[in-house]
């Protein structure tokens, strides 16, 4: 049986990233994030169990215009 791990929406822009590839995206360690974060410096929102970083989010920190 083949399994299709593609996206489930497919051509739907990712707007939300786990903390690892905000941290990637930042050339940041996973724990440098969730500093960030606690210090309020970075917004993110929970899902389930997990913290996630918005695109907008991001794009605050790094304070690019809208």
């Amino acid at each position: 049986m083949k399994t299709d791990h593609s996206p489930i929406i497919r051509g739907v822009e990712q707007r939300a990233f786990a903390v690892e590839e905000v941290g990637g995206m930042l050339s940041v360690s996973r724990s440098t994030v969730f500093r960030l974060i606690a210090a309020g410096e970075l917004e993110s929102i929970k899902v389930g169990g997990s913290r996630r970083v918005t695109r907008e989010q991001l794009d605050r920190y790094l304070g690019v215009a809208g």
